[in-house]
């Protein structure tokens, strides 16, 4: 009786699992037109500053499609920002932001 105790866990975890993946495979629907996201660099109450960064971190990454800045708020509140884009086979597309609330 322990160890069926032991086991059932076990059992709902696994069928937990199982029941997901078989969920996103009968459900998932490719798209012809996939999600690709933008920078904006206009926000209201917010100014854009550019940040330079050093060719050898565009070098690092692999791409020229960085953006690094601070949008700064008419209150002095400051939100640092880091972009890269990379252009990949067929079309598709990478893509990382980083946002930082400074204060």
């Amino acid at each position: 009786m322990q160890s069926v105790k032991r086991l059932f866990p076990v059992i709902f975890f696994g069928m937990a699992i199982l029941c997901s993946k078989l969920w996103f495979y009968f459900n998932y629907q490719r798209t012809n037109n996939p999600l690709f996201l933008k920078v904006n660099l206009e926000m209201p109450s917010f100014e854009y500053r550019s940040l330079a960064l050093r060719s050898s971190v565009a070098e690092a990454l692999g791409t020229s499609n960085l953006l690094n800045g601070n949008f700064v708020g008419q209150n002095s509140n400051k939100v640092s920002m880091f972009s890269a884009e990379w252009a990949e086979g067929e079309g598709g597309h990478s893509f990382f932001t980083l946002l930082r609330y400074v204060g």
